[in-house]
C-alpha cells in the first residue's frame, strides 16, 4: 500500500468551523504500480491538551487505479462548540496491519465555534460564518441558525418562509419580529405563503402553522381544466375555503394509467392534484389551511407511487428533467424537463417508458377546447402547436396534444395543420 492523502474541513475559515456540521473533503492518491481495492477507515478525534480521543469514524470501501486520485467526502454531525478537531484516514496494508494515513506532524485541527448558518435547500449541509452584531440573512436563505450570537439586530431575508433558529431561552432578535422563529424545537407560529421556498434542517413543533395561496384559475364539474398540484408539510385542521375545492390523490394504475380518487383532506406530505370550482366564486381569494401542534419533518418522504410512475412533492423550487408536469390549461401532465415551484408536485416514471403518454387529469378533454387551434391547450395558438401537429404525421407522436382534431373530423390530418396557420394568420 502505497496511499497518501490530502484533507481539508470544506466549511472551515481560517481553521475555523463555525458549524455544530463538519464536512470533510479526502482526496486519496494511490502512488503505487497497482491497484488499491480495500477499504479506508475515517475517524475523528476530539483533541485536548495535545492529545486526540476518537469519537467516530466513518469506513468506505474504495478501487483506486494506480497513480489516480479518488476524492471522498465525510459528514459529521453534533460536533462541540469550542472543541477542536482532527480528521484521520487509516487504510490496510499487505501485511494487515492498519496504518495511519496521515504523516505524524502533519494533522489539521478545526475549532468549533458558534457563527451563522443558513440553508438554501439544495442540501442538509448548511453555509457557516462568523456574525455578531447587525446580522443581514442571504436573500436566498430558507433556514438560518442564530442561536447564542451576540446579536444586535437581525435584517431578514425577505423570503416569508424563511425559518429562524434560535435557542430556547433566548429573545426573538430585533427584525424578526412576527417572522417564523423557532426557539429550541419549538416555534409559536410558522406563516407560510405559496411561491416562496421552504425548508427546514431539523424536525420542529409549530404550536400554529398556516399556509396560503390564491388560485387564479377554476374549474367546471366534469372538465379536465384548470387543476394544479400541492403538497403541504403539516396536515391541515382547517381550511377557509369550506366548499369548492377539487383534491384528488394518486389513487392507483389502471391499464398503465394514472388514476385519481377525491379526498376531502389532504395530510401532510402527501402530493395531490387541486383545483377550485368555478361556481364557489373562490377565484383571485385567498385560501388559508392551518393546524395547530404541528410535528414538521425535516427531510420527509413527499410521495406515492403504483408500479410504473410515482408522483412527487417539491418545497423547494426545483428544475428536472424527463418528468411529467401539469400543462398550463392543467388538463394534462405533459412528459419533458421542467420547473416546479414550491409546494407543487410532478410526476416521473419509475421504469423507463417508451411512448410518455400525458398523464389524463380528471374530466372530460372532449370539453376543455376553449381556443380554436390550441393544440397542447395552454390557452395560447402559436408554432408550438403546429410542430406537435407535425410531429404526430411524422411519427405518431402524441406527447403535448390536448386538442388534435381542430377541424372535428375525427382524425389529425393536414387539414388541422392548415386549420391552426389560418388562425395565426386571424382568417
Amino acid at each position: 500500500m502505497n496511499l497518501s492523502v490530502v484533507i481539508e474541513a470544506t466549511n472551515a475559515i481560517d481553521g475555523v468551523i463555525y458549524d455544530t456540521h463538519a464536512r470533510f473533503k479526502v482526496d486519496v492518491t494511490n502512488n503505487a504500480d497497482g491497484e488499491f481495492n480495500r477499504y479506508l477507515l475515517a475517524p475523528l478525534f476530539i483533541v485536548e491538551n495535545g492529545s486526540g480521543t476518537m469519537v467516530t469514524y466513518q469506513q468506505t470501501t474504495l478501487r483506486i487505479p494506480a497513480h489516480e486520485t479518488v476524492t471522498l467526502y465525510y459528514d459529521f454531525d453534533n460536533l462541540a462548540y469550542g472543541s477542536t478537531y482532527a480528521l484521520n484516514i487509516y487504510g490496510r496494508n499487505e501485511n494487515e496491519q492498519t496504518v495511519n494515513l496521515v504523516e505524524p506532524g502533519h494533522s489539521v485541527y478545526y475549532q468549533v465555534q458558534r457563527g451563522l448558518v443558513t440553508w438554501d435547500g439544495n442540501s442538509m449541509v448548511g453555509n457557516s460564518g462568523p456574525a455578531s452584531g447587525n446580522i443581514t440573512i442571504p436573500a436566498n436563505a430558507l433556514a438560518a441558525r442564530l442561536e447564542g450570537l451576540n446579536i444586535t439586530s437581525v435584517t431578514p431575508s425577505g423570503n416569508p418562509n424563511t425559518i429562524y433558529f434560535i435557542g430556547e431561552n433566548e429573545a426573538v432578535p430585533a427584525g424578526l419580529e412576527e417572522l417564523n422563529v423557532v426557539k429550541g424545537n419549538v416555534a409559536q407560529n410558522i406563516a407560510l405563503k405559496d411561491g416562496y421556498g421552504y425548508f427546514i434542517p431539523q424536525s420542529l413543533t409549530a404550536q400554529h402553522i398556516s399556509y396560503e395561496r390564491t388560485f387564479t384559475k377554476a374549474r367546471q364539474n366534469g372538465v379536465a381544466e384548470n387543476w394544479s398540484t400541492i403538497v403541504l408539510p403539516f396536515t391541515p385542521a382547517t381550511c377557509s375555503a369550506t366548499n369548492g375545492l377539487w383534491i384528488e390523490r394518486f389513487a392507483q394504475e389502471e391499464d398503465g394509467e394514472v388514476k385519481f380518487a377525491e379526498v376531502q383532506n389532504i395530510e401532510a406530505n402527501v402530493p395531490y392534484i387541486i383545483s377550485i370550482d368555478k361556481a364557489a366564486g373562490l377565484v383571485n381569494t385567498p385560501i388559508t389551511w392551518s393546524a395547530n401542534d404541528a410535528l414538521l419533518k425535516a427531510e420527509p418522504i413527499a410521495y406515492t407511487s403504483g408500479e410504473l410512475y410515482l408522483m412527487a412533492g417539491t418545497f423547494v423550487q426545483q428544475s428536472l428533467s424527463d418528468i411529467y408536469n401539469v400543462n398550463a390549461a392543467g388538463s394534462v401532465a405533459q412528459w419533458g424537463n421542467g420547473t416546479v415551484a414550491p409546494f407543487r408536485a410532478y410526476f416521473k416514471e419509475i421504469v423507463a417508458l417508451d411512448s410518455h403518454a400525458s398523464i389524463l387529469l380528471p374530466g372530460e378533454a372532449g370539453q376543455q377546447q376553449a381556443v380554436p387551434g390550441d393544440v397542447n391547450g395552454d390557452g395560447d395558438v402559436n408554432s408550438v402547436d403546429i410542430t406537435l401537429l407535425y410531429n404526430y404525421l411524422l411519427d405518431g407522436d402524441m406527447n403535448g396534444i390536448v386538442n388534435g382534431d381542430q377541424d372535428g373530423d375525427g382524425y389529425i390530418t393536414t387539414v388541422d395543420i392548415t386549420f391552426v396557420y389560418n388562425v395565426l394568420l386571424g382568417n
